[in-house]
């Protein structure tokens, strides 16, 4: 199951920043913070364990381009 939620925030530019949360089954989720164009990526995403309290910080990345981002997302599904 896929939620996508957020705050977009108009600053003079538009650029995008929201969550996605990856529930894969009862034991095992995550939340993805994506952020777009910060630190040098046009696409930066940052993923916590969610099944874990306090929320485990598990990965950062940066994407190039749309493909990149929804690969890495599919990844928390295989």
């Amino acid at each position: 199951m896929l939620d996508i939620h957020g705050v977009f925030l108009y600053t003079g530019n538009m650029n995008l920043s929201f969550d996605i949360d990856i529930f894969v089954s009862t034991k095992q989720s995550y939340r993805l913070e994506l952020t777009e164009n910060y630190e040098g990526h046009k696409y930066h995403i940052v993923v916590y364990d969610y099944s874990t309290t306090p929320d485990e910080h598990i990965d950062t990345q940066g994407f190039d381009n749309e493909k990149e981002v929804f690969n890495y997302i599919r990844s928390f599904n295989e």
